[in-house]
């Protein structure tokens, strides 16, 4: 064998944070094969053996406007994956979430007859199911039985894969019982995202500590690179939220209430049994979306899955109408009054809904699969 020769390899790709944790549990899978794995990932993903190809940073995108701003980044990283992908060394594509940039990626892979796993696809069930036609012998990793029965009823193969927080939580409400002792503020994964929020996060800061001046309040971010978009102020009250699943389990179990923008951060709150609200400005467009067109009735994800309000819901495209609702919150807040303390039974199918296969075991399946069909290549390690 010569040892120049070029290597075979798995590419990943993954844009989002909480893509880079389900990313980096698929990774594991890789252990166990004498191939690389190449691609776009976070820090959690470069630790388990990526090998980056692309800055993380540039496909942190939410929305159209974001996209705007970092089309030509986006195209450039999308060009290199794709001829990456070409190589006759790449032996199978693993997508995670990122549905803009990843649909045209598993587009041009199964052009190439490339093996594709897709862990957290698009989310069919809400919009644009036309998608699923493009989804078709490839295999998806999801989350809820909403999605497993919205893609199988488009003849799509499905598995239902456990949250990758599930047994986190599960640990932390199975240890000691921590004293509550801090507001914790989310403002999201995204510097957009951030800087549509800050004014209104600060004010309900500023409302908190006219109340109760000891209180204590820290922001959590998501990436190091976000402190650039607070004040100085803000800064010496912040932490990175931590990459290691127990730790965040931790501090969110011993808030004492978690604002969030919704997304992830709101469905782990509520699985540690953490009082959360979801305050949010969103884009004008997707308030349009889901107004109008989805007509859905809440946004977070444990609303959605227990079909309860078990997590209030303040959200606007308007920063007048978010401000209004300050002074209720500050008072919700203070008092402590969460509708998630008083669902004991929504929280218990809460954790079972997320309940599925690992993401280890169905990524080597998956490898395991491909191998099968390909009796000239032995890429299992004999470790």
């Amino acid at each position: 064998m010569n040892p120049l020769a070029p290597k075979d390899f798995v590419l990943f790709c993954a844009g989002e944070d909480s893509g880079d944790i389900i990313g980096s549990q698929a990774l594991v899978a890789m252990e166990h094969l004498k191939l690389e794995a190449r691609g776009v990932g976070g820090p959690l993903m470069q630790q388990a053996g990526l090998m980056q190809l692309a800055n993380f940073d540039d496909l942190a995108v939410n929305g159209y406007i974001d996209v705007l701003f970092k089309y030509k980044s986006l195209k450039k990283t999308l060009s290199l994956l794709k001829k990456t992908i070409k190589q006759t060394q790449c032996r199978a594509v693993v997508l995670i979430d990122f549905p803009g940039f990843n649909m045209k990626l598993l587009a041009f892979a199964k052009q190439n007859g490339k093996p594709i796993l897709y862990l957290s696809p698009p989310q069919i069930w809400a919009w644009k199911s036309w998608r699923a036609k493009h989804l078709r012998g490839v295999l998806l990793g999801v989350f809820f039985d909403w999605e497993q029965k919205a893609y199988q009823k488009q003849q799509c193969q499905t598995v239902k894969i456990e949250h990758p927080f599930l047994q986190a939580s599960k640990k932390v409400l199975n240890s000691s019982a921590a004293e509550k002792k801090r507001v914790l503020f989310l403002l999201g994964s995204r510097s957009r995202q951030i800087q549509r929020n800050l004014e209104l996060y600060t004010e309900l800061q500023k409302q908190l500590h006219l109340q109760n001046p000891l209180l204590e309040i820290q922001w959590v971010l998501s990436r190091s690179t976000h402190k650039k978009t607070l004040s100085k102020e803000h800064q010496k009250n912040s932490i990175i939220a931590p990459r290691n699943l127990d730790e965040r389990a931790r501090l969110y179990a011993e808030a004492y209430y978690i604002v969030a923008h919704p997304g992830t951060a709101v469905l782990e709150a509520s699985l540690v049994q953490s009082p959360v609200l979801a305050f949010s400005k969103i884009e004008f467009p997707s308030y349009l979306i889901g107004r109008f067109l989805l007509r859905i009735p809440c946004i977070t994800l444990p609303n959605l899955i227990t079909k309860k309000n078990l997590v209030s819901e303040v959200l606007s495209y308007k920063n007048s109408h978010l401000k209004k609702e300050i002074p209720y919150i500050t008072e919700n807040i203070l008092k402590n009054i969460s509708k998630t303390s008083k669902h004991k039974n929504e929280l218990i199918a809460l954790q079972r809904a997320c309940e599925g296969v690992t993401i280890q075991n169905l990524t080597l399946e998956f490898f395991m699969n491909i191998f099968d069909r390909d009796t000239n290549h032995s890429r299992l390690s004999k470790g």
